[in-house]
């Protein structure tokens, strides 16, 4: 069966009909990012550690990452990478660098990129992602 968006943002996900935990949030702001809730991804992520205690792993910062960069906020995207908790692996930055391209953001590619570069200098899909983005920018 298939949710639509609007089934899933009133859909009660975690604490009600789902037991709250590390894979269930996972999943709920995995689908959240996936149908555009941004707000109410940001009400899952705030209640994962405030209401049910539970610590944030890089997965959970990677899906807010991909929620923020497929809504085409990619400056708060970077912000919010760049507070993470936790470093920022290379797959998490690869994320919003997909972003960028995504959204022809070829000055904040740059900037990501950068950071890739250093924590993940072996990923070899990073450079040819950006080179994709270069090329899409006729740069």
């Amino acid at each position: 069966m298939l949710i639509t968006p609007n089934q899933l943002g009133s859909f009660p996900l975690i604490g009600e009909a789902i037991k709250p935990t590390y894979v269930a949030f996972m999943a709920a702001l995995t689908a959240c990012s996936h149908a555009g809730l941004v707000d109410e991804a940001w009400k899952y992520y705030n209640s994962m550690t405030k209401k049910y205690r539970i610590a944030l792993g890089i997965e959970h910062y990677a899906a807010v990452a991909d929620l923020l960069g497929r809504a085409g906020r990619l400056d708060k995207a970077y912000r919010f990478i760049s507070s993470m908790h936790i470093e920022p692996t290379g797959s998490v930055w690869s994320t919003l660098l997909a972003a960028c391209g995504v959204h022809k953001n070829v000055e904040l590619a740059e900037k990501v990129a950068e950071k890739i570069f250093v924590v993940d200098p072996e990923n070899s899909g990073s450079y040819v992602l950006l080179s994709n983005i270069y090329s899409a920018a006729k740069k």
